[in-house]
């Protein structure tokens, strides 16, 4: 029980301000996909925050033996275990046109491949 109460500690506070609304997320709307962005969750079924935690990513990807994404962004190596990939059952392919990582608070939430479907 300990454990659960701690892992939603986490989880709360790391994509609580996005829930809570104490960032801007106005500037996101009207954006395009919006609506693609919000409903997104991993295989593990964690909610993947929303566009104002997302970013686009042009760059390759590396696949290790487990299913796990690692990227290589501005900020430096990203690396996302299978189950943290986005679930496109439940959120539907990825219509941007680019691979999207999830990442807030030095957590890396979710990945979304560019061609998914």
């Amino acid at each position: 029980m300990r454990n659960i109460i701690f892992l939603l500690t986490v989880i709360v506070a790391s994509c609580g301000p996005t829930l809570a609304g104490a960032k801007d997320h106005s500037k996101w709307a009207n954006a395009p996909y919006h609506d693609w962005y919000e409903k997104q969750y991993s295989l593990a079924g964690q909610w993947c925050c929303d566009k104002g935690d997302a970013y686009p990513y042009y760059g390759t990807f590396t696949t290790d033996a487990k299913g796990g994404i690692t990227i290589q962004a501005e900020d430096g190596p990203h690396h996302f275990a299978a189950s943290q990939l986005v679930d496109p059952v439940r959120g539907g392919p990825n219509p941007t046109g680019h691979a999207v990582y999830w990442h807030s608070m030095g957590i890396d939430w979710c990945f979304a491949p560019g061609a998914m479907g």
